[in-house]
Formats: structure tokens, sequence, C-alpha cells
């Protein structure tokens, strides 16, 4: 476990950051008009192949932006969904996430599919631990346990645990927000109202990051307070001047760029893991001819 504790950023803020400060090769795919693509809600990567979710429909493309293939199953029939709450690409299968009618689904890469699952809890998102294992992030867990990890195999769940305590768990989750992420061979989650970066594991879960912006993340004490309700602990929260993150979280061997709420200055933290300096900022913008955009940063995806 590694705390950062970041520099206050109202000393180094700035309103901007291009998006090569930290990054060392992007680039762009246009997409054709003809397409008909919805609201972005997850980007994937795999084999050259650009897998998009609009929420209704799952766009292939190749790195030129040409459509191989739209899948689009929207129902409550056999092999239909009413949306797609995640996805993610497990071995040479398409897994889907309906959160709306708690079902899982996988599909061939060509579209066809092959078998669902009816969880017992409502499920937010998914990771991928590897080509034989998933791991469910549930959206209510008064229901049950907060992590689930199921064999795509044997096509089960055959564990489940918490990741924190029951007091501070109400308010940690309450946005749910869908952030995992895979660095290497490691797959990483994050969660907004918690510093904490986990590196999840088959049976478990260990704390990889406490992400403490200039010593102001709330003590457990704050959590295992009991508040009316979620206006009355957010009220609370802006009181005493806490900042918290993580509506997202990335990382590369180099540098970690993350988010984080509470301070009137910035929003988005790039933090250089070799000189531990930090650059705090609003903005993202990829070029000067494209305007900056707010929100769905949970969007960045890196590949292994």
């Amino acid at each position: 476990m590694v705390q950062l504790v970041v520099p206050d950023p109202a000393f180094i803020y700035v309103a901007f950051c291009f998006c090569s400060y930290f990054l060392s090769s992007y680039y762009f795919i246009k997409i054709q008009d003809s397409t008909l693509l919805g609201n972005i809600s997850k980007i994937c990567l795999k084999n050259d192949q650009v897998y998009i979710a609009d929420g209704f429909s799952l766009f292939i493309l190749d790195k030129s932006g040409n459509l191989i293939k739209k899948l689009n199953k929207v129902g409550r029939a056999q092999g239909e969904y009413l949306e797609i709450s995640d996805f993610a690409i497990v071995g040479e299968c398409i897994v889907i996430l309906d959160g709306e009618q708690k079902k899982v689904l996988m599909y061939s890469l060509s579209g066809q599919f092959i078998r669902s699952y009816i969880a017992a809890n409502y499920i937010s998102s998914l990771g991928v631990l590897n080509d034989s294992l998933l791991v469910f992030n549930s959206r209510y867990v008064a229901l049950g346990n907060k992590f689930h990890l199921f064999n795509v195999n044997q096509w089960r769940e055959i564990n489940s645990f918490h990741l924190i305590s029951m007091s501070r768990i109400t308010y940690s989750h309450f946005l749910q927000d869908r952030n995992f992420m895979r660095l290497n061979k490691r797959l990483l989650f994050c969660e907004s109202m918690n510093g904490n970066v986990y590196e999840v594991m088959p049976d478990t879960a260990r704390v990889r990051y406490i992400l403490n912006i200039n010593n102001q993340l709330p003590s457990d004490s704050f959590f295992d307070k009991e508040y009316l309700d979620v206006r009355e602990f957010m009220e609370s929260f802006k009181r005493f001047g806490y900042i918290c993150g993580n509506a997202f979280f990335a990382e590369s061997e180099s540098s970690i760029l993350f988010s984080y709420r509470g301070s009137k200055n910035a929003n988005t933290c790039f933090y250089n893991k070799k000189t531990a300096q930090s650059h705090h900022f609003k903005r993202i913008i990829f070029s000067e001819s494209i305007p900056a955009r707010r929100r769905r940063c949970g969007n960045f995806h890196t590949t292994s």
C-alpha cells in the first residue's frame, strides 16, 4: 500500500491540461455519420478492434473507424437486454451486463447469443481478472456482498466479499461509477467518496493506493456518523472542507491520472510516479482544434 499525499491544488492549479502532457501517444478515430452512435458509455480496444457501447448497442470498428458489426439486442426475450450497463471482451466472447434486469449475457464475437445468467443482486459494473474470471460490482450492497467473483467457464458465482465496513459502504458507493481498470495483468478498482484504489484478486482485494489531497481526506469517523440522508452527508462533507476521489482512475508505468471532489480550484490530478510531482486542472483538452468536454472521463481505457 502506498499513500500519495498530494499538495493543495490551489498552489499548482492550471485551467486545463493537454492530453499530450500525460499520454505518450494517442490517435483519433473518425466515425462515419452513418454509424449512428449515441452517447458513449464505454470504449474497449482488443485485437486491433475498437468496441464502443452507447447504452443500447455495441459497435465494433477497426482503427480507421469503419464499422465491422453492430450488436443490438434490446428486449426482454432470451438473448436480449434492456440496456448495456457494462461490457467486456473475455477470450473469444463478448460479455454484456444488463444492470436493469440483473442479467449477464454472453455472445460470440460475431454476435451470436450463447447463454445468460441472472444475478442475485443488481450489478453496476464488471471487471476482467483473466479469461475465465470476472468480478461483478454490486449496486445495492444491503442485499449482499459488494464484489462477486464469477467463473465464465462454469458460468456461476464462486465467491463474494466486501472491501470496507458496512457503515462506510453506505456513502462510499451511492454514486455507482464504473471504475474497473487494468494495469498489465492487475485489475484495479476505485469509487467515488473513497480515497482508496484497490487491486482485486480472486479471493480478496488489497489497497494499492490511498489518494490524499493535502491531508483533507475524510476520516473513518466521518463515515461512521449517522446521517438523515445523502444530502446531509454531502453538506457535512463540504462544511468540513474534505477532498476525496475517485470518479475515475487510470495508471501507467510512470504516471497516474485521477479525479476528486471537494476542491473549488480543480477536479483532476496528473501524478508523476517517478518525480512525485503533481498537476491539478479542471479540463482535459486533446488538441487545440477539439473543444474540452466535462464529465464521462471514466471512458479512459488502458489495455494490457
